[in-house]
């Protein structure tokens, strides 16, 4: 009897990482794609972040968000502010950019973290984000600009 509560388990356990995985695979090319916008947007600005969390996995479902650690040299843009308020400041323009992407619904910023991160929801279902677009994207030259807006 134990063996066969245990065997039923294992299957229901099976199953259920089978279905999450299959989830993860219909989102996963359309986030990353809009991960390598968003880093493609970001390099105008000589603005470095990294992916982590579930979509880095490659466990991500359809309601996960983009996890993005920000690397702190975005603070050397901001020397114009006072020392207290840098963070805050290079936070908003991130957020300020993220906002005109029509393919991020929702931006959530925790600067309270030891490394600034950015919680994204993407719109998988938006065009740009179609993995043919991404292949063009990845071919651009990168422009050079320094600061951000």
């Amino acid at each position: 009897m134990k063996e066969l509560s245990i065997s039923l388990i294992t299957e229901e356990l099976q199953e259920f990482a089978d279905k999450v995985s299959e989830e993860a695979n219909l989102y996963h090319g359309r986030r990353m794609v809009a991960f390598e916008r968003i880093q493609f947007l970001l390099s105008f600005y000589y603005v470095q972040i990294e992916l982590f969390g579930s979509c880095a996995s490659g466990i991500a479902i359809q309601s996960s968000d983009i996890d993005i650690a920000v690397k702190p040299e975005i603070l050397n843009y901001f020397e114009h502010v006072p020392e207290h308020l840098r963070l805050q400041a290079a936070l908003e323009n991130l957020q300020q950019i993220f906002s005109t992407q029509p393919y991020i619904s929702d931006i959530r910023v925790i600067g309270t973290a030891s490394v600034p991160i950015i919680k994204l929801k993407i719109d998988t279902s938006v065009p740009c984000l179609d993995s043919s677009y991404g292949e063009v994207f990845a071919s651009l030259n990168r422009p050079h600009r320094s600061g951000l807006i």
